[in-house]
């Protein structure tokens, strides 16, 4: 299981802003901070979509979309 560092690490190297995943996950960026600071639970079903956008955001650096289309 994920702790909310691993969260919060993985979208730092997403560079994905708080604000940016707070907005895809249709949560406040207050929740999502204290989510990463360990003094909030977040329900399973956005955990799971919080992996998913890091992944997504992971692979779109790795693999820029013009890379992708040659």
């Amino acid at each position: 299981m994920l702790t909310p560092l691993d969260f919060k690490a993985a979208r730092v190297r997403a560079d994905l802003t708080q604000q940016q995943v707070a907005e895809a996950l249709g949560i406040q960026q207050s929740h999502l901070s204290e989510f990463e600071a360990g003094k909030r639970e977040l329900p399973p079903e956005k955990q799971h979509q919080l992996l998913l956008l890091i992944l997504k955001a992971q692979e779109t650096l790795r693999f820029p979309k013009e890379s992708r289309e040659s």
